[in-house]
């Protein structure tokens, strides 16, 4: 993701984060009915004849019952969790950036991204036309960017070596 992207997208961001957040802290799985439907509608994955001792479908379906359950689960929970990891490491990471800037953009960043405030209020609480906004906005992503350059170079690094 880079900076742009990330300032247009911040909030929803944010909400998806605590989404999946409520999502792990309620984690209650794939219930007992999901799964046995699942497994009774599922079309077999081996040939049509068949080589297995066993042969009726319900007495498959309940000896695999509970490892497909457990293992539904543990995946369905290892996907919200590593989503999760992912979206608030990258708004820590956002954050963490625009502190980084200079004092002035920093603070007019937070004002524009984090107090929400519009190109009107932001003129007129720093006393600057629109079209100045525009160009603090500009160097703003521009510095961003190279932050967001930076941690990929890193990344990059890392894998190489």
């Amino acid at each position: 993701m880079n900076a742009e992207t990330m300032i247009k997208e911040y909030w929803e961001y944010k909400k998806e984060t605590e989404i999946l957040k409520n999502q792990l802290l309620n984690f209650r799985g794939v219930t007992e009915v999901d799964m046995i439907e699942a497994m009774n509608f599922s079309r077999p994955h081996e040939e049509r004849v068949q080589k297995s001792g066993v042969a009726d479908k319900t007495a498959k379906i309940a000896l695999n019952y509970h490892r497909f359950l457990s293992k539904e689960n543990e995946d369905l929970y290892r996907f919200i969790f590593n989503k999760y990891k992912c979206h608030a490491e990258e708004i820590m990471f956002f954050e963490s950036a625009v502190d980084l800037l200079p004092d002035n953009l920093s603070l007019f960043i937070k004002d524009m991204i984090f107090n929400k405030l519009s190109w009107d209020e932001l003129s007129y609480k720093y006393d600057v036309s629109r079209r100045t906004i525009g160009r603090y906005r500009r160097k703003a992503i521009n510095k961003l960017n190279e932050i967001y350059d930076c941690r990929s170079q890193i990344e990059i690094e890392y894998m190489l070596s």
